[in-house]
């Protein structure tokens, strides 16, 4: 049987597992892991997590398993050293394990259930290489805190319809924030009186709804966070005239208020504020003029701290393991820059930094990757932020080709999730590393529009409708996504009908792995790919002080349309004081006439400005591919690259 892996999350630096993010599970709240240094004779302690981790780097003569609960999965991956042929003598309650394997650098994953006595390895598990790949836990090395934390986790073998969703009661809509806890999916909503919703993630159409008293307090369920160690969800309200926070009892779902801090709440009357939590105490920004952060005790519930910024309206805050970021709005949202800010929160010090002109209205998200942040931005121009987090002036601008609103933005481990409004809704996957971008539409019709919050509990997506875009009476949606299968192969997690009634097909591209050609159908349809995408054109200009004018990259002589995407890469590869600028366009255009037109502008003022365009869609027949670049002003010794490639998925 495969392993099940029941979500909990701990800070950062693996010492304390007691807290799940509300609605950004991320790099920064990983599920429980225990990294034992190596010894001969290790202790493998269950309650410090789920997931065992060692590198042998000499033989283990005799190990031991402690504090593991009846019902508990545990997992352990073993890794030998570059000299390999280490051996492991396993602890005696675990029964049922393999040898490990010996080989320089080879791993090993075992995974238990622990009835009481002793962990059991599952005896009918015996998952071949294929299955390994397909479905293992894949750890990626964070080199900058030098431990790990989990990307995916697949089941063995995992069956499930490609998208379930559930259409919300009448006045059930407006969920603002979605998270997992426990084995439940939650979402509270902004509506008054707010409510909180309690979804069983395997039938999303078993729900339970705990709706507020209508007291004009308990209005606009802004934010939640789930605290592990207390049991219990603490869910933020948006009043004008306090911050008010209830504790909620998550089997019974009895609740109690317990922060009632007047004349810290709102300036907009539907709420907009925004809390998180290092495991003991919760942090919540205000929308307000100026924003105020607020810091409170998870044990006595006063209020121990508080800072007035010189910065307006706060809409997220998030907790990485070492600092707190915030986001906001800026004096008029929607008009003025948004703005950023890394804070300690001892003393809740910090520093700021001021987006550019035209980057307004972060939104309520924002995902925590390593080294840098990356924020959606409510203005309909399809630009994510990656932001620096130890230089919060380095920002760089992603540009998916979108021109649509960004909400949701979500962080599973390996991606980066984004959804933009529309009918229907679109969902994006952008890999942090390389920039590459898939998006994903929605059903057509209004039962999909509006995509608002996602969150995942690691084998499948969830996606919150705010009010489904059919108006201020009309119900809201959840869905469930199924993720994509074996590593590099087909997969139809979402397939449907753009506006032209061609197919999208999704390319489940998680690494240069090279796979047998495959064929999937769905819904009658088929589609064949060889696990790659194939060049189609290429281009690279180096060293470039003037603009480039119109080349066309690849023009559809085939008697098919093919499923493209085109990606630039536009860099400054050497600064000057010049102020010059260099604008970096696709064209993508039929019988003369530009259908899709996409730009990306950088200044060549520092080595450290660069500009990525995703653009993926359908090249009909006789279609071509165009680029240009422009450049602005007159460079003195600045100078800029640019990349550009062709690809054919389909």
């Amino acid at each position: 049987m495969p392993i099940k892996h029941l979500f909990h999350s701990e800070k950062s630096d693996g010492s304390d597992p007691t807290l799940v993010r509300a609605s950004n599970w991320n790099a920064a709240h990983t599920p429980g892991i225990n990294e034992v240094p190596y010894s001969a004779t290790p202790v493998f302690d269950a309650s410090l997590g789920d997931i065992q981790i060692i590198t042998l780097t000499g033989n283990v003569t005799s190990s031991t398993l402690i504090n593991a609960v009846q019902g508990q999965n545990i997992s352990f991956f073993i890794s030998q050293d570059a000299v390999g042929g280490r051996t492991f003598a396993w602890p005696s309650n675990v029964k049922g394990a393999r040898d490990i394997k010996t080989g320089p650098s080879e791993e090993t994953l075992e995974g238990f259930i622990f009835d009481g006595t002793n962990a059991y390895a599952p005896a009918s598990w015996e998952p071949s290489e294929a299955e390994w790949a397909a479905a293992m836990y894949v750890l990626i090395a964070d080199y900058r805190r030098n431990n790990y934390i989990i990307a995916r986790a697949l089941d063995i073998p995992y069956q499930d319809e490609n998208l379930q969703s559930v259409a919300l009661a009448a006045g059930e809509r407006k969920i603002h924030a979605l998270f997992i806890a426990g084995s439940w999916l939650w979402g509270s909503s902004r509506l008054n009186p707010a409510k909180l919703f309690r979804f069983n993630p395997d039938n999303l159409t078993e729900y339970s709804v705990l709706t507020f008293p209508d007291d004009a307090k308990h209005r606009y369920a802004d934010d939640a966070v789930y605290i592990k160690s207390k049991d219990r969800i603490y869910v933020v309200f948006g009043n004008t005239d306090r911050t008010l926070i209830s504790e909620v009892n998550p089997d019974t779902l009895a609740w109690t208020d317990v922060v009632e801090d007047l004349d810290q709440g709102t300036t907009f009357s539907d709420g907009g504020q925004s809390m998180d939590s290092d495991g003991n105490y919760l942090y919540v920004i205000t929308m307000r003029t100026p924003a105020k952060v607020l810091k409170y005790s998870l044990v006595s519930f006063a209020k121990s701290l508080q800072a007035t910024l010189t910065l307006n309206n706060g809409h997220a805050i998030r907790y990485d393991g070492t600092n707190l970021y915030a986001t906001g709005t800026g004096t008029t949202p929607g008009t003025s820059p948004g703005w950023v800010i890394r804070m300690n929160p001892a003393d809740l010090t910090y520093v700021s930094q001021q987006f550019a002109a035209g980057d307004t209205n972060p939104t309520d998200d924002f995902a925590l990757v390593g080294e840098h942040l990356f924020i959606c931005l409510e203005n309909a121009n399809g630009i994510m932020l990656r932001i620096q987090k130890s230089d919060l002036s380095s920002i760089n601008r992603l540009y998916n080709g979108i021109p649509r609103t960004g909400y949701g933005l979500f962080y599973d481990g390996r991606h980066i999730w984004s959804c933009y409004a529309g009918t229907p809704g679109t969902l994006v996957r952008t890999d942090p590393l390389t920039f590459e971008m898939v998006p994903y539409e929605f059903p057509p019709g209004t039962d999909f529009g509006g995509p608002n919050e996602i969150t995942t509990d690691g084998k499948r997506l969830f996606v919150s409708f705010w009010d489904m875009d059919g108006g201020p009476t009309t119900p809201g949606r959840v869905a469930r996504i199924a993720m994509a299968g074996p590593r590099g192969a087909w997969s139809p997690s979402i397939i449907y009908p753009d506006t032209q009634g061609k197919r999208r097909f999704q390319l489940d591209y998680l690494g240069n792995i090279k796979t047998d050609k495959k064929v999937t159908t769905y819904n009658g349809d088929t589609a064949v790919g060889n696990g790659l995408a194939s060049v189609l054109a290429l281009d690279d200009k180096v060293a470039q002080s003037a603009s480039i004018g119109s080349t066309t990259l690849f023009t559809n002589g085939a008697v098919a349309d093919y499923f493209c995407r085109v990606s630039l890469i536009l860099a400054c590869t050497v600064a000057d004081a010049s102020g010059a600028t260099v604008t970096a366009t696709i064209g993508w255009k039929g019988d003369g006439i530009a259908r899709i037109l996409v730009s990306a502008s950088v200044a060549l003022a520092s080595t450290e400005n660069f500009a990525v365009l995703n653009l993926p869609g359908y090249l009909s027949m006789g279609e071509a591919i165009t680029y240009l670049t422009t450049v602005t002003g007159t460079p003195a010794t600045g100078r800029y690259s640019v990349h550009v490639r062709v690809e054919r998925l389909s």
